[in-house]
């Protein structure tokens, strides 16, 4: 990790994700943090640049904001919302904890970024591993389609595979619920 900010991080971000009501409940994080939406930071480039320079980040929810902060060298403070089981905390089961944190104090904090780098490396090993497993995969399945023998399949009788298109008619808007909405929009 070469990150010239890391000595230099100053500041904590925010991000209340679902959890709109964080700001009511937390007046003053809400106004010392830097407050990270949909819309701010505009780009990853510019997410992580905050994330390097942050000191740490408090998140309500599960997401993908947590990883991405810690891999920066950010610690995420997980905050309780409706949208997060404390107990089940982003990636544990994959042995991506490191980094998730329920309190800010300074030493908690010092103690969480001395850590972060484990992390890094256990990010690397799970991307291979799953890379390996996905190989492992397509190698089982080509197998099995191997075995199955190129006259055994032309004699099979071809059934239309409907799955989709009922699958995508009950997903897509259908000319009577256009005429259901249109007509609550008038009332």
């Amino acid at each position: 990790r070469d990150n010239p900010d890391d000595q230099n991080r100053k500041g904590a971000c925010i991000y209340y994700g679902r959890h709109t009501d964080g700001a009511l409940e937390h007046p003053e994080l809400a106004a010392t943090c830097t407050v990270i939406t949909k819309a701010y930071p505009a780009s990853h480039e510019e997410l992580a640049a905050l994330f390097r320079r942050s000191t740490h980040v408090y998140c309500f929810e599960n997401t993908s904001i947590s990883m991405e902060a810690r891999l920066c060298g950010c610690p995420v403070v997980q905050l309780p919302s409706p949208f997060i089981d404390l107990s089940k905390l982003f990636s544990a089961s994959l042995g991506l904890a490191e980094g998730l944190i329920l309190s800010d104090d300074e030493k908690t904090l010092a103690e969480t970024r001395s850590v972060l780098p484990q992390l890094t490396e256990r990010y690397k090993e799970v991307e291979n591993e799953f890379w390996s497993e996905l190989k492992n995969l397509v190698a089982k399945t080509q197998a099995v389609a191997a075995r199955t023998q190129p006259h055994d399949r032309a004699k099979a009788p071809l059934v239309p595979d409907t799955t989709y298109d009922t699958c995508s008619s009950r997903q897509t808007l259908q000319e009577m619920d256009a005429k259901l909405l249109a007509e609550r929009m008038v009332l």
